[in-house]
């Protein structure tokens, strides 16, 4: 196996169609999102886990046993890779050679995978964030602000951190960055652009053949993102118009020109292609409608802040409901 391919993006942003188009080149093979790094690279950090067994003295731990190692990050960067190496190698088959690790959380850790994989290749796909947000709510949170509490991360901290880590890297022989917009409208250039960059052999058929690529959507229980991976039938560019039927109400508009300008930075736009107040006039652009309950969006999105603000989201997801059974260290 060579050096393995990550793409960094958001999530939504595009990246399982990315993805699809690339696995179907006979050369390259993945699983739909592995998260492997994540676990591994947090092994001697001591905040940003949460465990029964305390991950916080388990990294102190660690890291007082890397002490007595000499060039200590240097080895357990090289020991995660050989890990990851063998893991990786045993998923791909036939004549596959590159691993695609596409992990829309890796935004945590993106100066880590260089520095653990200095020669892979590094993509970064970038979306334009209303087109970003708006897909986030009507994909998992059922339209609902309310349940935006489980990506608030992503659409916060995310986007401005795949920007930071573009510039520090995008001078690197082995990143290129695209646009979904760019994606879907010159599909076969870019496509074509980004197997140069791969250095693999040119196949003309990729964005026709992906409908059919590796990846098993018959397991529901496979980690990634199922609607993208059975909405793909083709590529084209509907998608790049569909935030406008979200975002189309007096109070919408204006959680998402708060978002753009006041979360999202001037300089993070800017680093992926996009300008601040030319998004902002977009969304001014766009006629009111009745669509949304405006009562039911300001209590959603009132409770929705509270989540966050006294972060209350180990209390009230399913997912976290593990930790009222035990005590957490």
């Amino acid at each position: 196996m060579k050096s393995p391919i990550f793409i960094f993006s958001m999530p939504r942003a595009g990246s399982t169609l990315l993805q699809r188009i690339l696995l179907s080149h006979k050369s390259i093979g993945g699983t739909a999102e592995p998260w492997l790094l994540l676990p591994l690279v947090y092994l001697n950090k001591e905040e940003g886990v949460l465990s029964e067994y305390s991950s916080r003295l388990s990294s102190k731990a660690i890291n007082d046993v890397l002490k007595e190692v000499p060039n200590a990050e240097s080895f357990l960067n090289f020991q995660i890779k050989n890990f990851t190496d063998s893991l990786y190698s045993k998923t791909l088959e036939d004549n596959e050679i590159y691993f695609l690790d596409k992990t829309p959380r890796y935004y945590y850790i993106i100066d880590d995978i260089y520095k653990i994989y200095p020669e892979a290749k590094f993509i970064f796909l970038f979306r334009n964030p209303t087109h970003i947000y708006s897909s986030i709510l009507t994909t998992w949170c059922d339209n609902k602000f309310l349940k935006l509490y489980g990506n608030h991360n992503d659409l916060t901290y995310g986007f401005n951190k795949i920007s930071e880590a573009y510039k520090k890297h995008r001078d690197n022989k082995n990143t290129i960055s695209l646009k979904y917009e760019d994606l879907v409208s010159q599909s076969d250039k870019i496509i074509k652009d980004i197997q140069n960059f791969l250095e693999i052999e040119y196949d003309e058929n990729l964005t026709h053949n992906f409908v059919s690529s590796k990846i098993d959507t018959r397991n529901k229980k496979v980690l990634g993102d199922p609607t993208g991976v059975e909405k793909y039938k083709s590529i084209n560019s509907e998608t790049l118009n569909k935030w406008k039927n979200v975002f189309n109400t007096r109070f919408r508009k204006i959680i998402l020109r708060r978002y753009i300008s006041r979360t999202l930075t001037e300089e993070s736009l800017s680093l992926q292609g996009y300008n601040q107040n030319d998004i902002i006039k977009e969304v001014n652009t766009l006629k009111n409608k009745k669509e949304h309950s405006f009562f039911s969006d300001i209590i959603h999105y009132s409770i929705y802040k509270l989540i966050i603000r006294f972060n209350l989201y180990n209390y009230t997801s399913k997912d976290m409901i593990w930790i009222k059974k035990k005590f957490i260290s």
